[in-house]
């Protein structure tokens, strides 16, 4: 994945920025730096200190390295431990975040080389989807969180009725896992939404081809990410099979109406206990072959398409349960209208300044 990290547009009027736009790519996204421009003229401001333009970025006050080496202040030693249901890419940005804290990660993970097992305290080797191996890691833990939205929820219900501390609540991690209970979920808090059902015989589905029209996107509801469990007919023709592609009906479908869009936007929401929210700069997502291939930091929108992309967001993650940071994916219409169009995920963060919203997150636990 590539990242840009864009600097704010000036007015036409304005001086030219002494700053160049550099575009980074490669195997993994890079923190955004900026390269300056020779003065264009005596008078012309000098650049302006890194730290700052990196705070603008990520919505962190400018200020000072606490620790002498350049990083995020460095807190005391924290008694709370932290278990993690998976060791994906995300654990271990979140370990990288927890040891500058003091604060101790253990992950639950089956693969022994997982990513985050270089970089946490301690790592179970074990299945996160296993009852009994999920109940001996919790009475480890002082709270228990996930990296990766596909677990048993069921067994998190059980712990948190025996008063395991799960963040976010199982609650929520039910709605995210099912594609179309979230849509039901949000539809019921008024979240923009393009038009869905549920369509479970070959007569539903061309009753909801009548209903919306074609192209029409049919959806797997569980494990549907990054391009797979989703399939587009573009006429009744191709309906079966567009449903056997996907595994037939057996497999739980839904279907959206199509909608047109000009940009695909993200919005990071960081959520606390007390319902209280962190909102950070909306980004544009460019997609590759349905993977998220460049993120655009600051979204070249307007201003006012930014509050209404952050009102939504932060709206959506408000009436969920428990504390977590959440990546909400929009689509902005040609109507400049905000549609909620895509899934939220829990912990899918694009941007590589992932650390600082992971930060947020361990936090909020304590």
């Amino acid at each position: 994945m590539h990242a840009r990290f864009l600097s704010a547009p000036s007015p036409a009027s304005a001086a030219p920025s002494p700053y160049v736009r550099l575009a980074f790519t490669g195997a993994r996204p890079r923190r955004a730096c900026w390269k300056p421009r020779g003065p264009a003229s005596a008078s012309a401001p000098p650049p302006r200190p890194l730290h700052s333009l990196c705070a603008r970025a990520s919505m962190q006050p400018a200020s000072p390295a606490h620790d002498g080496h350049g990083g995020p202040p460095v807190h005391g030693v924290s008694n709370t431990v932290i278990g993690v249901l998976g060791g994906g890419q995300l654990g271990k940005m979140l370990c990288h975040a927890a040891s500058q804290m003091g604060i101790r990660i253990v992950i639950l993970d089956p693969l022994p080389g997982c990513p985050a097992s270089s970089v946490c305290d301690e790592h179970v080797i074990g299945s996160f989807n296993d009852e009994d191996t999920v109940r001996e890691f919790a009475k480890r833990c002082g709270v228990l969180t996930v990296e990766i939205e596909h677990v048993d929820v069921t067994t998190l219900e059980k712990l948190e009725k025996q008063g395991v501390d799960c963040e976010p609540n199982a609650s929520t991690i039910m709605i995210i896992q099912d594609k179309y209970r979230q849509k039901k979920h949000f539809s019921r808090c008024e979240i923009p939404l393009p038009d869905f059902m549920e369509v479970d015989t070959l007569r539903s589905i061309e009753e909801a081809g009548e209903k919306f029209g074609y192209p029409l996107m049919v959806k797997s509801k569980r494990l549907a990410y990054d391009g797979r469990g989703n399939a587009v007919a573009k006429n009744k023709e191709e309906l079966p099979s567009v449903v056997a592609s996907l595994g037939g009906f057996e497999r739980g479908l839904y279907v959206e109406r199509w909608t047109p869009f000009v940009k695909e936007l993200s919005v990071i929401v960081a959520r606390s206990r007390d319902n209280s929210t962190v909102c950070y700069p909306v980004v544009e997502t460019v997609h590759k072959e349905n993977i998220c291939h460049v993120v655009e930091a600051p979204a070249d929108v307007s201003n006012k398409i930014k509050k209404l992309a952050t009102s939504v967001a932060e709206k959506a993650i408000k009436s969920l349960e428990g504390a977590g940071v959440f990546a909400v994916e929009l689509f902005l219409t040609e109507d400049d209208q905000v549609c909620f169009g895509l899934s939220t995920y829990f912990f899918k963060i694009y941007s590589s300044c992932s650390g600082v919203y992971i930060i947020i997150l361990v936090l909020f636990f304590l």
